[in-house]
């Protein structure tokens, strides 16, 4: 950081108000994207980690909807006939 600094002021004054409009350009652009949502990076991210929770989310529900039809079966297996009407 000693050197970026060191760096600045060594830099004259065209070269110094053209590096205060590259970067008041990039802040411009920056928050127009933001703004607009065209953040795609963040956007993409946030998408897929949504798709993977739900795909983790149905295949739990899956797991548990097979465990708790095998347990109806075990417990209705268990049950005599003559008893279930």
């Amino acid at each position: 950081m000693a050197r970026g600094i060191e760096k600045l002021r060594d830099q004259g004054t065209p070269e110094l108000n053209e590096r205060v409009r590259e970067l008041a350009e990039q802040v411009f652009r920056l928050r127009f994207q933001l703004s607009t949502g065209q953040a795609e990076a963040v956007t993409k991210l946030h998408t897929s980690a949504l798709i993977e929770l739900g795909l983790i989310l149905f295949v739990i529900t899956l797991i548990l909807n097979m465990i708790a039809r095998l347990l109806v079966w075990r417990v209705a297996s268990l049950v005599p006939t003559d008893s279930r009407s």
